[in-house]
């Protein structure tokens, strides 16, 4: 994240013992690749000639005051950060949130948080921040320093409001669970939306997928490369060319896992409109003259395990998890390119987790 000193921070700092802890911690998370730091250059010059602070703290102002122009044009570009002031809350042009250096939580300096429903889900969520900064060609100067937690499920929105609590800087993405456009969020999302409270946690945020679930991001063509044979290939290349043909682009909303099966439709059990929606698409089918018939054969529709729209696999994320950890970010991204709300959700992750690269280096 983009923390920003204003000039009314500096004031009368060598009188403040506790505001010259604070800001040594700010140079020490920047050193360590957690933070972007920044002030005004002649901010600098004074701490320079101090004996409070260390040789490699003195580095480092040297080289945020080196690099303040180019870190001031990727705060424009990030669009949020952090303004730091001595105790006084005003408009600032560059950030987002003004924040009194005294209201800053226990956890402000480390790594931000970076929540998911569990942890597979996290850790693909920062490869979409990587995937995001390459494509606003940021990747070279801007890094994703995230500590990444599972959720739990049903557990989510209480670890992301602890985590809120603790002082730390928390980005929290979770599946909206929804079949069919226009569907409601599910419980586990409002559950995580009713705990965002911009006043008590403003360098936090929470987004909730338009999108079924996070498999729902990942295009066809990654599975497809991800499962070359076998039944999950067979079942990809049918929903593959279903979504080549069909007016109604279902693909966000289709349950990736177990698929959408003709009993569920039948028995109403997920409601009217998640049955009228999927209906819509069967009649399609029917009228593309794909054979629906069920096959097989049980005694009640209950029964049934026929499906409209085969799933691809439990594990789908898993292995397209083991495929982004093997290889590089550039390439991932070459495959991911066209995934818009893969890249809004990176966009999310990369303002609050975005940090430094090189940093003593200059």
């Amino acid at each position: 994240m983009f923390i920003y000193f204003s000039d009314c921070f500096f004031e009368g700092l060598e009188e403040k013992e506790d505001a010259k802890s604070f800001f040594e911690d700010a140079l020490i998370s920047f050193s360590k690749g957690g933070h972007f730091v920044c002030f005004e250059p002649k901010s600098g010059d004074p701490l320079l000639l101090s004996d409070w602070l260390g040789q490699r703290s003195k580095a480092v102002i040297k080289v945020i005051q080196k690099r303040y122009s180019l870190y001031m044009s990727l705060l424009m570009n990030m669009g949020f950060g952090v303004c730091v002031t001595g105790g006084e809350v005003f408009y600032n042009k560059y950030c987002s949130v003004v924040l009194p250096w005294g209201n800053a939580g226990e956890g402000f300096f480390n790594k931000a948080r970076l929540v998911g429903e569990n942890l597979v889900d996290s850790k693909l969520y920062e490869h979409a921040a990587k995937h995001y900064l390459i494509s606003k060609r940021l990747f070279s100067a801007v890094s994703i320093s995230v500590e990444k937690i599972g959720g739990g499920g049903s557990t989510t929105a209480q670890v992301f409001e602890g985590s809120c609590n603790d002082g730390y800087v928390t980005v929290c993405l979770c599946d909206s669970d929804r079949g069919y456009e226009g569907g409601g969020y599910k419980e586990t999302a409002g559950l995580v939306i009713a705990k965002l409270d911009a006043d008590r946690y403003p360098f936090s945020a929470v987004k909730i997928l338009d999108s079924k679930e996070l498999e729902n991001l990942i295009p066809v063509n990654v599975y497809q490369s991800i499962y070359p044979d076998g039944e999950q290939s067979e079942n990809i290349s049918f929903i593959e060319s279903l979504l080549k043909s069909c007016d109604i682009n279902f693909y966000p909303y289709l349950d990736i896992k177990d698929g959408i099966k003709w009993r569920v439709l039948i028995g109403g059990s997920r409601g009217a409109e998640f049955s009228n929606y999927w209906v819509e698409i069967a009649d399609w089918m029917q009228r593309s003259s794909r054979d629906l018939k069920c096959e097989c054969r049980a005694d009640s529709r209950d029964d049934c395990e026929c499906f409209l729209i085969p799933g691809i696999s439990e594990n789908a994320l898993n292995r397209v998890l083991d495929r982004f950890d093997g290889a590089s970010d550039h390439r991932n991204y070459e495959s991911m390119m066209d995934a818009e709300e893969w890249l809004s959700c990176g966009e999310t992750v990369a303002r609050f987790a975005c940090a430094p690269k090189d940093i003593l280096r200059s």
